[in-house]
């Protein structure tokens, strides 16, 4: 049964998991598929964007805010945060409300089984701040400072899988989303 999820993505992202758990009477089946999260990326995408891709995606899926802080750019969390406590939330209780995004009348639990990343030909800096600009959360002088520290930064594309407790295939949960990921003298971190 196929299931098509809407995907909010609030601050470039989305997604939620919840603990895994195998479903009674489907071992054999789900023999298969990987207990983890395989990542697929191609060529064009550094090993350590996938890495922080991975890292982020499984913080969602483990409802893991301090794993989730590791990944995301530190000056992101600080207007971000400031955005949201102007509509009476936080970055911590958004990060919650995007764990459970998965989340299904009827199952249990879930596990993210594939992460795909590709890179876009063209990286889109401009395309993508004047969007949050427009939001009211960025404005020309946070733009300014992230440009002048970014080393190189990515628009990555990517598709998720997940499989539901109880089922015997992971069905697609998103696809062809992106992340902005940006690489400074810190690390790699992207904005979600």
């Amino acid at each position: 049964m196929k299931r098509f999820l809407t995907v909010l993505c609030a601050a470039v992202t989305m997604l939620s998991v919840t603990a895994c758990a195998s479903g009674s009477g489907a071992e054999n089946s789900q023999a298969a598929v990987p207990d983890h999260m395989e990542v697929v990326s191609d060529e064009n995408v550094p090993q350590a964007y996938a890495d922080v891709a991975k890292a982020y995606f499984e913080a969602i899926q483990n409802d893991d805010y301090d794993a989730y802080l590791k990944t995301v750019y530190p000056p992101y969390l600080d207007v971000y945060e400031a955005y949201l406590q102007k509509k009476d939330s936080s970055v911590e209780k958004a990060f919650h409300k995007m764990a459970h995004v998965f989340d299904e009348d009827g199952y249990e639990s879930w596990r993210l089984t594939r992460l795909d990343l590709r890179c876009k030909d063209e990286p889109d800096a401009d395309g993508f701040f004047s969007t949050y600009q427009k939001d009211g959360i960025f404005d020309d002088s946070f733009i300014e400072t992230a440009k002048k520290d970014a080393k190189e930064y990515q628009n990555v594309v990517f598709s998720l899988a997940a499989l539901y407790a109880g089922d015997e295939e992971p069905v697609t949960v998103v696809q062809g989303k992106q992340l902005f990921m940006i690489q400074n003298e810190a690390g790699v971190y992207l904005f979600g």
